[in-house]
């Protein structure tokens, strides 16, 4: 999955938990990227809240 620092310079934090909860994958998939890289977040709480998301999103190399 291409991963640049757009999310982090635009989105807010407001603007990211929308994200999460958009019907696309991929979107969802960026929004959660960015949520585990801030620490205003309660983790635990967005992982519980998205327990019931089956959504795949293919990535092409590892996290770094």
């Amino acid at each position: 999955m291409y991963h640049d620092r757009a999310l982090s310079n635009m989105a807010t934090d407001k603007e990211l938990i929308e994200l999460s909860q958009s019907e696309h994958p991929v979107l969802r998939a960026s929004a959660f990227r960015e949520i585990l890289d801030r620490k205003s977040f309660n983790h635990f709480d967005i992982l519980m809240n998205h327990l019931n998301d089956t959504a795949d999103v293919a990535i092409d190399a590892p996290r770094t």
